[in-house]
């Protein structure tokens, strides 16, 4: 699960935990790979003028039913198996704790009734900056053509950082929420499985991880239209 991390707290499950610094990105300290931000008010948004390809609002969602994050995509159609959210530099991303701007690119992956999503970082020139996966209740249905994408967080995350070394997070706030919700203390055996399959396939570089690019064949996707995007994305096939 991501955390905002302030000069004097850090946030898990909404409560300021005071001595945490400003997060270190990508270094293990803190890394939130689904916001990858600073603070709303030392960042300045690009303007998303008029985008060809599809919004969609997507929703991070926890397991009591409140909204931890949201923030604003475009469907990126690359895919039958698998739903791709593509979002700029810049984005808002709008936390609980307070709202955040994007400093790298997003390629966010949504599998149907898969336990994890995978958010791929991107520096401006397209080389991956590191991976983060929210371990996740599995979501029967997803669809490029959704308007909306919610997922539930399962506080688990399994963190690739740019020199390739991987590493999971997270335990106490998992351990902390299985005292509380039923659906976490059932999803245990599962989720640790999959925790554990997606940090030995994030190690090799297979498996889901397979599919993501180590480097963007462009930056510029909401300019282009929906139905160029696998042949631009996959430019060799």
């Amino acid at each position: 699960m991501e955390t905002m991390n302030t000069p004097s707290a850090k946030v898990v499950l909404g409560v300021f935990v005071p001595g945490w610094h400003r997060c270190a990105m990508l270094k293990g300290k803190g890394f939130n790979g689904a916001g990858a931000c600073l603070p709303h008010s030392g960042a300045r948004a690009r303007p998303r003028g008029k985008s060809m390809l599809q919004e969609v609002d997507v929703y991070k969602m926890l397991v009591n039913g409140e909204q931890w994050g949201k923030w604003k995509g475009y469907q990126l159609p690359i895919s039958d198996n698998y739903v791709t959210v593509w979002t700029p530099i810049g984005t808002p991303m709008h936390w609980k704790p307070g709202t955040w701007k994007r400093t790298t690119h997003s390629l966010t992956y949504f599998w149907t009734n898969a336990w994890y999503t995978i958010h791929a970082s991107y520096f401006a020139d397209g080389r991956l900056a590191g991976c983060y996966c929210d371990l996740i209740l599995p979501t029967e249905t997803y669809s490029s053509a959704a308007r909306k994408l919610v997922y539930v967080d399962l506080y688990l995350d399994v963190v690739v950082r740019e020199d390739g070394s991987v590493y999971t997070k997270d335990h106490d706030v998992f351990e902390w929420s299985a005292l509380r919700y039923a659906k976490v203390r059932q999803a245990r055996a599962s989720v640790f499985q999959e925790m554990n399959q997606l940090e030995d396939q994030a190690k090799r570089w297979a498996g889901p991880f397979a599919l993501i690019p180590t480097r963007l064949p462009r930056t510029d996707w909401q300019q282009h239209n929906p139905a160029d995007a696998r042949s631009l994305f996959f430019p060799t096939r």
